[in-house]
């Protein structure tokens, strides 16, 4: 049976068995057709509820939008699994199985599926779309959280607690273990699929410099500044976020095109 868009669902089995779920946004009730797709990664301590709107919003556009939480990934979150148990690392898993998962829908093309991640999401979207590279078509980052092993190595410098809270959730060891070994940017030159990264230049919880970093390592990236917006787009940089992002579908999906260097005319 197809779900109905909107819709809540059990897309599938995450890291240790939990399960994940989430919704799905269709453009129309069709099912007899395949659509561009994004899979919506949320950050550390969110959940998929608050990014509804982009759901519709891409739905709109004509791309199929998949919105899901990671086990354990923040105290709202409707999957299974405790904060203490999650990480970068078991959120890829979960990432993963949601693409394997997405991959059977009939009215998915599977040609044109594209990973985007907002903060904490993109740090994970980026390491599947590494791993995943003959599954995603492209790479869209808000704000990515390429950050966080500076992040905890600096606060966990007298050790890694057990247990300890970040933006009032608690999380275990296993995400500084994780997170301290772990080295992003050693991967992003082996992704040459095109990558969208949009950071505001007033972000105090990722400085925009790891993003202009990455700008710098992935082979096919142009990297969109927002004046003024933080953490978080909100009001007008969130839909403008969600136009660009819909942009960069709309001409990666394109027949004939080339996308190695198709971001030469986009977002002059």
């Amino acid at each position: 049976m197809h779900p109905i868009t909107g819709q809540q669902i059990v897309l599938c089995k995450g890291s240790k068995k939990r399960t994940i779920r989430g919704k799905i946004y269709l453009p129309g009730d069709r099912y007899d057709r395949r659509y561009p797709t994004i899979i919506f990664c949320h950050g550390l301590s969110a959940d998929y509820s608050q990014f509804e709107h982009h759901g519709r919003g891409f739905a709109e556009r004509g791309i199929c939008c998949v919105l899901f939480d990671f086990c354990g990934g923040g105290n709202g979150s409707q999957s299974d699994g405790a904060t203490t148990q999650m990480s970068v690392k078991t959120e890829a898993k979960d990432l993963k199985a949601v693409l394997k998962a997405v991959k059977k829908y009939g009215f998915v093309d599977k040609e044109r599926i594209f990973l985007l991640g907002e903060s904490q999401g993109g740090y994970v979207a980026a390491d599947v779309a590494y791993d995943k590279k003959r599954d995603t078509a492209g790479l869209i980052l808000w704000y990515p959280g390429f950050v966080i092993p500076d992040a905890i190595k600096e606060m966990c410098k007298d050790g890694i607690p057990e247990e300890y809270e970040i933006f009032g959730m608690k999380i275990g060891s296993i995400y500084a273990k994780d997170a301290i070994r772990d080295k992003p940017y050693s991967r992003m030159k082996g992704y040459k699929k095109p990558v969208l990264i949009i950071h505001g230049d007033c972000d105090e919880t990722v400085p925009i410099e790891y993003s202009y970093r990455a700008e710098k390592v992935y082979p096919n990236v142009r990297l969109k500044v927002i004046s003024n917006a933080g953490h978080g787009f909100e009001g007008g940089d969130s839909d403008y976020a969600r136009k660009l992002s819909a942009d960069l579908v709309d001409m990666a999906s394109r027949k004939g095109q080339n996308r190695v260097s198709f971001f030469k005319k986009i977002f002059k």
